[in-house]
C-alpha cells in the first residue's frame, strides 16, 4: 500500500510539474490577420481567436488568439497572412517620398531650407504639441477657440511643407519655414 501510494504521489507530482512547465499552453497573444475574402472571420472564430480591431481600409484585424492555434489560423479559409502585432519605430528621420518628388533634397543640399518664409495651411489645424513642428500661430475660422488639428490631415500637410529637421520622424520641404 505505501508503493501504491508513493507511486500515486510522484506520478501526481510528475503531471503537476508538466503542467506548470508547459508555459503557453493557453497563452494568448496578438496578430495582425490579412483576410482573403469572407470566410477569414469565421476562421478566426473556429480557431478560438478574437477580433480586437478591425482594418476596413487593408481588409485585415488585431486578434487576441491562443499561441498554439496560430500555425492553424494561418491555414484557414480566407485567410491571406497572420503576422505577431509589434510595435513599430522609425530609429532615424526619413525623407518621405512627396519631398524627394518635389526635388527638395537638392534644395536642401544647397543650404535653402525656406527660411524667412511663412506659410499657411488653411486645412483641419495643425497638431501644436508634435515633436516635428513648430507652429508660429493660426487662425480659429470654426470658431472653437482654438486650431489645434483634431483631425490629422492638416498636420499630415503641415509637415509635408515644414517638418523640421531634428533627425526625428521626417523632414518638410521647407523645414525652417514658419507655420
Amino acid at each position: 500500500m505505501k508503493k501504491f501510494l508513493a507511486i500515486m504521489l510522484i506520478s501526481l507530482l510528475a503531471i503537476s510539474a508538466t503542467a506548470l512547465a508547459a508555459p503557453g499552453r493557453n497563452e494568448r497573444i496578438q496578430v495582425l490577420v490579412g483576410f482573403d475574402g469572407s470566410h477569414g472571420r469565421q476562421a478566426i472564430h473556429k480557431a478560438g481567436g478574437r477580433i480586437e480591431k478591425e482594418f476596413g481600409f487593408i481588409n485585415a484585424a488585431k486578434v487576441s488568439i491562443p499561441a498554439q492555434a496560430v500555425e492553424g489560423l494561418s491555414k484557414g479559409q480566407g485567410i491571406r497572412y497572420v503576422e505577431l502585432d509589434a510595435q513599430a519605430y522609425a530609429l532615424e528621420q526619413t525623407v518621405p517620398w512627396g519631398i524627394s518628388a518635389v526635388n527638395a533634397p537638392p534644395v536642401h543640399q544647397a543650404n535653402q531650407y525656406g527660411a524667412g518664409i511663412n506659410v499657411a495651411i488653411l486645412d483641419t489645424g495643425i497638431l501644436l504639441a508634435h515633436e516635428d513642428l513648430i507652429v508660429w500661430g493660426g487662425w480659429d475660422t470654426f470658431g472653437t477657440g482654438s486650431y489645434n488639428d483634431d483631425n490629422g490631415h492638416g498636420t499630415h500637410v503641415a509637415g509635408t511643407v515644414a517638418a523640421v529637421d531634428n533627425q526625428l520622424g521626417v523632414i518638410g520641404a521647407a523645414p525652417q519655414a514658419k507655420l
